[in-house]
């Protein structure tokens, strides 16, 4: 504070009085204006932290998603191979089956053959034509 020269009404006295006590006053809204600030500021780069973390999040989810649409078409694609598969397999033992069947008839059909009375009686003709050589066994069955 300055010194003033005292008046004799006193009007200087109180003028210095008041500036006084208004200079705390001035000074802690001062400091109330500049921690408000600070706080303004510090409030606007939170807001903008959480702003950036919200749309990380956000992209997060969506690649989340992404991921998930994925595995579901994966997953319905191998149930349809699956699926697939287990038809072909099916198919596989149905045409396995009749094979099967196919070859115990011609093995049924051929025990019949081999224990009917004409081959065993054909027996002796067979033997002879084994014992041929193989150019007149041709020769022979073109000429038949």
């Amino acid at each position: 504070m300055s010194m003033v020269p005292a008046c004799p009404c006193g009007i200087v006295a109180a003028s210095t009085t008041v500036q006084a006590e208004w200079s705390p006053k001035k000074r802690s809204e001062s400091r109330a204006g500049s921690a408000v600030a600070v706080l303004m500021k510090e409030f606007s780069q939170r807001e903008i932290e959480l702003q950036r973390e919200a749309h990380e999040w956000k992209r997060r989810a969506e690649e989340n998603s992404r991921a998930r649409d994925q595995i579901v078409r994966r997953i319905q694609a191998a149930r349809r191979d699956v699926y697939d598969a287990n038809l072909r397999a099916e198919e596989a033992e149905t045409r396995a089956r009749e094979a099967e069947t196919r070859a115990e008839r011609a093995e049924i059909e051929r025990d019949r053959v081999l224990r009917s009375t004409v081959w065993r009686a054909s027996w002796p003709i067979r033997m002879a034509g084994d014992r041929l050589p193989s150019s007149l066994r041709r020769w022979l069955r073109k000429g038949a």
